[in-house]
């Protein structure tokens, strides 16, 4: 479960924040431009979604079009003053309320398969067990019973028992044939993320590089290093591409 407390859309201008409290409003608009894109991007059933433009849309990519039950909940001020923003508010929350998720229950199939078979399983020792003491109970039914031989019920019972003993066992050793599987896609999936990590990082570094450069070659009035930094800037253009 998730709950994000998305903060205030206000302007910077009412609020008179400044210094730290500038740069944390800058950064709060930021991730709330981004989570818009995304919305924007589902409503209208984009190819491509941009979760990753920011860490609140990557926590809330699941919550958004996944497979989840996401409630959003509004906040708007009846003050003729703050008119602008609730009017922002309830347009962002009616983008967002056509969002359509199709949450589905992650449930094992061969673990309810074997929930399934020891119920089954549980219910015929049951059955047997009143067998035996409605036998038990009267001499004169365990006499017939012994002398006419039939026992057709109770070898049935035993060769379903043995024979959902046998397809549980089958069913376990499936089950930590997939488990085992599914730790490989595990460990296979937390090296693709460094992966990505180290690429990010390093994608980062040569933008950071590249407006350096930018800005190198706006200050500079030689035309030899002006031409050197635009050789540089392309270089790390194509490198970051």
């Amino acid at each position: 479960m998730h709950l994000v407390d998305l903060a205030g859309s206000e302007r910077a201008k009412r609020t008179g924040a400044q210094g730290a409290r500038l740069k944390e409003a800058i950064n709060i608009n930021k991730g709330l431009l981004a989570l818009a894109k995304v919305i924007t991007a589902l409503v209208e059933n984009q190819s491509h979604v941009p979760y990753r433009d920011s860490k609140l849309t990557r926590l809330l990519q699941d919550s958004l079009g996944g497979n989840s039950r996401t409630v959003m909940i509004a906040c708007v001020s009846p003050a003729d003053i703050n008119r602008e923003e609730s009017l922002n508010t309830l347009r962002y929350a009616d983008r967002a309320r056509r969002i359509k998720n199709k949450p589905v229950v992650n449930r094992d199939p061969i673990a309810a398969q074997l929930s399934a078979l020891r119920q089954q399983i549980a219910n015929l020792r049951a059955e047997n067990s009143a067998l035996k003491n409605a036998l038990g109970g009267d001499a004169a039914a365990v006499a017939v019973f012994a002398t006419r031989g039939q026992t057709v019920a109770s070898e049935a019972l035993q060769e379903a028992y043995d024979d959902l003993a046998v397809r549980c066992n089958a069913l376990e050793v499936e089950n930590a044939r997939q488990n085992m599987e599914l730790d490989q896609a595990h460990n296979e999936l937390k090296l693709l993320r460094s992966g990505l990590l180290h690429a990010e990082t390093e994608r980062d570094q040569v933008m950071l590089r590249m407006e350096a450069l930018q800005q190198a070659l706006a200050a500079s009035s030689d035309e030899a290093v002006k031409a050197a930094l635009q050789q540089d800037a392309a270089a790390a253009s194509a490198a970051a591409a």
